[in-house]
């Protein structure tokens, strides 16, 4: 079978889109792909949700103050999100969850029009500058402090897309394809070198539906993160998910958002968040010293756009449209694309 197969399914709470181009000798089906795709995610999802009450998440948060070994799964996300924690120094943290609660966000988002800052008695406490949360690499096992919850939320999806984006190009040796899910994004083309790139629109941070530019990707991750996405309440009671652990409040930095292009999924997340989070110059300072081999387009408060990047990779390219003009609101994705059921569709040749 050769020619290109498209998938379309909801999971972890967003869109998940995958394309595939097939070789001329694939065996399979893009249904075989979907079914595959689709119980990845689920199995993530069962994992890594906080919502998910059997979730080894959930049971690992109330087995606070205790030894717990724990899958391979979790252990390389909670050991790379404390790694993560130290290069963006603390702005990107597991332990934000008793922030995000005292925000409102108790519940899945699909039920964002309920939430109320305080409820259930969720209280703001600062957090320790390390400690509350050890690692044993040997035994695979970790143990949170007692009080200690944690939230990843701002990793899980970006780690899922890399994954299965890794499978797919590795094992299935699938020459060329994309895989999004809500804009946390992994491009790749390992046939011809003269192929096209990825076209993926970007998401204008204020109007819903319109786009600022895209960026063309031959190989690699893009993501992207907003204060506006994830919002509820209006006006003074305002907030979203973007927790600065400094205070435990929703962030007030100058970044409204920031879409970061390099070779990983979990590292473009990460950064697109500490950015929004620690705003445009301590963001750019911590990329500048770790992250030299992202780049990054950020959408300030006023409506400026900052672009940054020092490694000028080929297949790379981002065509932005500017001056930018803030109006309205609008959810934060990398690439636009939508679709509540899954969908194979299917251009094939002989």
């Amino acid at each position: 079978m050769s020619g290109r197969g498209t998938i379309r399914f909801r999971a972890m709470n967003t869109n998940v889109e995958i394309i595939l181009d097939y070789a001329a000798d694939e065996p399979r089906t893009t249904a075989f792909y979907a079914d595959r795709a689709r119980d990845w995610f689920e199995a993530v999802e069962q994992r890594f949700s906080r919502f998910r009450p059997d979730s080894e998440w959930s049971r690992l948060g109330r087995s606070a103050g205790s030894w717990v070994v724990v899958s391979d799964w979790l252990f390389e996300v909670i050991a790379a999100a404390e790694s993560y924690r130290r290069l963006t120094a603390g702005v990107f943290d597991l332990r934000i969850l008793p922030g995000l609660e005292a925000s409102g966000y108790t519940e899945s988002f699909e039920h964002a029009a309920a939430f109320q800052a305080g409820a259930g008695g969720a209280e703001r406490r600062k957090l320790s500058p390390a400690g509350e949360l050890e690692l044993d690499y040997g035994m695979k096992a970790v143990k949170l402090a007692e009080g200690t919850s944690i939230d990843a939320g701002g990793i899980a999806k970006g780690w899922a897309v890399q994954k299965l984006a890794d499978w797919l190009r590795r094992s299935r040796r699938i020459p060329a394809g994309i895989v999004n899910a809500g804009g946390d994004l992994y491009a790749w083309n390992s046939g011809d070198a003269a192929a096209q790139p990825a076209i993926i629109d970007l998401q204008h941070p204020w109007e819903a539906g319109a786009t600022v530019g895209e960026l063309l990707l031959a190989n690699g991750a893009v993501a992207t993160s907003g204060k506006l996405g994830r919002q509820w309440g209006t006006g003074s009671s305002a907030a979203h998910h973007l927790i600065d652990p400094l205070t435990m409040q929703p962030s007030v930095s100058d970044v409204v958002q920031a879409t970061v292009a390099g070779p990983d999924a979990v590292a473009c997340e990460i950064w697109a968040k500490t950015l929004c989070i620690a705003g445009r110059d301590q963001g750019l300072r911590l990329m500048d010293e770790h992250a030299r081999d992202c780049e990054a387009v950020i959408f300030m408060s006023g409506g400026e756009i900052v672009k940054y990047g020092k490694s000028r990779k080929s297949g790379l390219e981002w065509n932005i449209r500017e001056p930018l003009h803030r109006a309205g609101t609008a959810e934060a994705r990398g690439r636009a694309s939508s679709g509540s059921e899954i969908e194979c569709e299917k251009e094939e040749s002989a």
